[in-house]
Protein backbone atom coordinates (compact mmCIF):
# COMPACT_ATOMS: atom_id res chain seq x y z
CA UNK A 1 0.00 0.00 0.00
CA UNK A 2 2.69 2.36 1.13
CA UNK A 3 4.66 1.85 -2.22
CA UNK A 4 1.45 2.19 -4.38
CA UNK A 5 0.86 5.64 -3.15
CA UNK A 6 4.73 6.47 -3.02
CA UNK A 7 4.84 5.02 -6.70
CA UNK A 8 1.12 6.97 -7.37
CA UNK A 9 2.63 10.22 -6.25
CA UNK A 10 5.80 10.36 -8.02
CA UNK A 11 4.25 9.21 -11.25
CA UNK A 12 2.04 12.42 -10.56
CA UNK A 13 5.15 14.78 -9.77
CA UNK A 14 6.52 13.55 -13.16
CA UNK A 15 3.57 13.90 -15.18
CA UNK A 16 3.13 17.54 -14.18
CA UNK A 17 7.18 17.92 -14.39
CA UNK A 18 7.39 18.80 -10.92
CA UNK A 19 9.95 16.29 -10.47
CA UNK A 20 13.20 14.86 -13.15
CA UNK A 21 12.78 11.02 -14.09
CA UNK A 22 16.66 10.63 -13.02
CA UNK A 23 15.23 11.49 -9.29
CA UNK A 24 12.43 8.79 -9.57
CA UNK A 25 13.76 6.24 -7.12
CA UNK A 26 14.56 8.79 -4.36
CA UNK A 27 11.52 10.89 -4.75
CA UNK A 28 9.39 6.95 -4.39
CA UNK A 29 11.71 6.06 -1.48
CA UNK A 30 11.37 9.89 0.37
CA UNK A 31 7.16 9.25 -0.01
CA UNK A 32 7.48 6.20 1.10
CA UNK A 33 9.21 7.04 4.28
CA UNK A 34 6.92 10.49 4.36
CA UNK A 35 3.75 7.79 4.57
CA UNK A 36 5.24 5.55 6.76
CA UNK A 37 6.25 8.46 9.50
CA UNK A 38 2.42 9.94 8.87
CA UNK A 39 1.10 6.08 9.55
CA UNK A 40 3.44 6.00 12.58
CA UNK A 41 1.80 9.21 14.02
CA UNK A 42 -1.15 8.44 13.57
CA UNK A 43 -0.74 5.09 15.27
CA UNK A 44 0.99 6.81 18.65
CA UNK A 45 -2.44 9.24 18.12
CA UNK A 46 -4.57 6.38 18.28
CA UNK A 47 -2.88 4.49 21.03
CA UNK A 48 -3.15 8.01 23.28
CA UNK A 49 -7.21 8.45 21.87
CA UNK A 50 -7.83 4.48 23.11
CA UNK A 51 -5.72 4.43 26.33
CA UNK A 52 -6.52 8.03 27.33
CA UNK A 53 -3.01 8.57 28.38
CA UNK A 54 -2.09 11.97 25.68
CA UNK A 55 0.67 13.27 27.60
CA UNK A 56 2.81 9.57 28.37
CA UNK A 57 2.27 9.02 24.73
CA UNK A 58 3.56 12.34 23.33
CA UNK A 59 6.77 11.88 25.83
CA UNK A 60 7.14 8.47 24.76
CA UNK A 61 6.70 9.50 21.27
CA UNK A 62 8.94 12.35 21.18
CA UNK A 63 11.56 10.45 22.93
CA UNK A 64 11.71 7.56 21.12
CA UNK A 65 11.55 9.31 17.35
CA UNK A 66 14.58 11.62 19.13
CA UNK A 67 16.53 9.21 20.64
CA UNK A 68 16.25 6.40 17.41
CA UNK A 69 17.40 8.84 14.95
CA UNK A 70 20.87 8.96 16.89
CA UNK A 71 21.70 5.54 18.49
CA UNK A 72 19.61 3.34 15.74
CA UNK A 73 18.01 0.24 16.61
CA UNK A 74 15.59 -2.57 15.95
CA UNK A 75 14.37 -1.97 11.76
CA UNK A 76 11.94 -4.24 10.35
CA UNK A 77 12.28 -5.80 6.73
CA UNK A 78 9.18 -3.90 5.73
CA UNK A 79 6.92 -0.67 6.27
CA UNK A 80 4.03 -2.91 7.27
CA UNK A 81 6.37 -4.59 10.15
CA UNK A 82 8.04 -1.39 10.77
CA UNK A 83 4.28 0.17 11.98
CA UNK A 84 2.96 -2.60 13.72
CA UNK A 85 6.10 -3.30 16.24
CA UNK A 86 5.94 0.55 16.05
CA UNK A 87 2.26 0.05 17.34
CA UNK A 88 2.48 -2.68 19.22
CA UNK A 89 5.55 -1.33 21.24
CA UNK A 90 3.98 2.28 21.95
CA UNK A 91 0.72 0.29 23.02
CA UNK A 92 2.62 -2.08 25.24
CA UNK A 93 5.02 0.79 26.68
CA UNK A 94 2.02 2.93 27.45
CA UNK A 95 -0.01 0.19 29.20
CA UNK A 96 3.31 -0.36 31.30
CA UNK A 97 3.46 3.05 32.36
CA UNK A 98 0.01 3.22 33.48
CA UNK A 99 0.47 -0.06 35.58
CA UNK A 100 3.73 0.86 36.90
CA UNK A 101 3.41 4.55 37.70
CA UNK A 102 6.04 5.21 40.13
CA UNK A 103 9.81 3.45 39.25
CA UNK A 104 11.76 3.63 42.54
CA UNK A 105 14.90 5.56 42.70
CA UNK A 106 16.85 2.47 42.82
CA UNK A 107 15.71 0.51 40.08
CA UNK A 108 15.97 4.03 38.19
CA UNK A 109 19.26 3.29 38.58
CA UNK A 110 19.71 -0.15 37.30
CA UNK A 111 18.17 0.97 34.20
CA UNK A 112 20.45 3.83 33.63
CA UNK A 113 23.58 1.63 34.05
CA UNK A 114 21.38 -1.31 31.46
CA UNK A 115 21.13 1.71 29.19
CA UNK A 116 24.42 2.91 29.48
CA UNK A 117 25.93 -0.19 29.10
CA UNK A 118 23.91 -0.48 25.80
CA UNK A 119 24.47 2.82 24.50
CA UNK A 120 28.34 2.11 25.07
CA UNK A 121 28.38 -1.22 23.44
CA UNK A 122 25.94 -0.58 20.83
CA UNK A 123 25.13 2.91 19.77
CA UNK A 124 24.81 3.75 16.84
CA UNK A 125 23.12 0.32 15.60
CA UNK A 126 23.63 0.57 11.96
CA UNK A 127 21.47 -1.08 9.53
CA UNK A 128 22.16 -2.04 5.87
CA UNK A 129 19.50 0.48 4.40
CA UNK A 130 20.64 3.27 6.79
CA UNK A 131 24.99 3.30 6.65
CA UNK A 132 25.74 6.04 8.95
CA UNK A 133 29.64 7.01 8.02
CA UNK A 134 32.39 6.70 10.10
CA UNK A 135 33.02 10.39 11.07
CA UNK A 136 29.74 10.90 12.12
CA UNK A 137 29.35 7.33 14.21
CA UNK A 138 31.18 9.25 17.77
CA UNK A 139 29.37 11.64 17.18
CA UNK A 140 26.28 10.15 17.11
CA UNK A 141 27.56 7.82 20.04
CA UNK A 142 27.92 11.14 22.00
CA UNK A 143 24.39 12.58 21.44
CA UNK A 144 23.05 9.43 22.51
CA UNK A 145 25.28 9.29 25.47
CA UNK A 146 24.38 12.81 26.33
CA UNK A 147 20.93 12.79 25.23
CA UNK A 148 20.31 9.67 27.73
CA UNK A 149 22.04 11.80 30.62
CA UNK A 150 19.90 14.89 30.13
CA UNK A 151 16.71 12.80 30.26
CA UNK A 152 18.04 10.67 33.36
CA UNK A 153 19.18 14.27 34.77
CA UNK A 154 15.78 15.09 34.50
CA UNK A 155 14.13 12.02 35.96
CA UNK A 156 16.21 12.71 39.28
CA UNK A 157 15.26 16.33 39.70
CA UNK A 158 11.38 15.61 38.78
CA UNK A 159 11.74 12.56 41.92
CA UNK A 160 13.82 15.27 44.02
CA UNK A 161 11.48 18.26 43.39
CA UNK A 162 8.82 17.82 41.35
CA UNK A 163 7.13 14.36 42.65
CA UNK A 164 3.82 15.23 41.61
CA UNK A 165 4.88 14.96 38.32
CA UNK A 166 6.54 11.17 38.70
CA UNK A 167 4.96 9.76 35.20
CA UNK A 168 6.92 11.99 32.92
CA UNK A 169 10.09 10.54 35.24
CA UNK A 170 8.23 6.68 34.86
CA UNK A 171 7.76 7.57 30.98
CA UNK A 172 11.09 8.50 30.29
CA UNK A 173 13.19 5.94 32.37
CA UNK A 174 10.67 2.88 30.41
CA UNK A 175 11.11 4.70 27.03
CA UNK A 176 14.95 4.83 26.92
CA UNK A 177 14.69 1.09 28.38
CA UNK A 178 12.39 0.10 25.44
CA UNK A 179 14.78 1.93 23.21
CA UNK A 180 17.63 -0.32 24.38
CA UNK A 181 15.87 -3.31 24.45
CA UNK A 182 15.17 -2.74 20.85
CA UNK A 183 18.85 -1.95 19.92
CA UNK A 184 19.50 -5.40 21.61
CA UNK A 185 16.97 -7.22 19.36
CA UNK A 186 18.64 -5.34 16.50
CA UNK A 187 21.97 -6.12 16.95
CA UNK A 188 20.83 -10.20 17.55
CA UNK A 189 18.63 -9.39 13.74
CA UNK A 190 22.22 -8.16 12.51
CA UNK A 191 23.90 -11.02 13.69
CA UNK A 192 21.75 -13.66 12.47
CA UNK A 193 21.84 -12.14 9.18
CA UNK A 194 25.53 -12.27 8.85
Amino acid sequence: MILYLSNKLTTFLLQKKIINSEFKELYCFGFQTMISNIIGTLLALLVALVTKKYIETLCYFVIFITFRKFCGGYHADTHLMCNTIFFITTLCTVLAISFIQDIPVAVEFLCYVFCLDVLLIFAPLQNKNKPIELKDRRKFKLYSLAFMNILFIICGIINKYFSDLYIISTTITITIFVICVHMIMGRIKETLHS
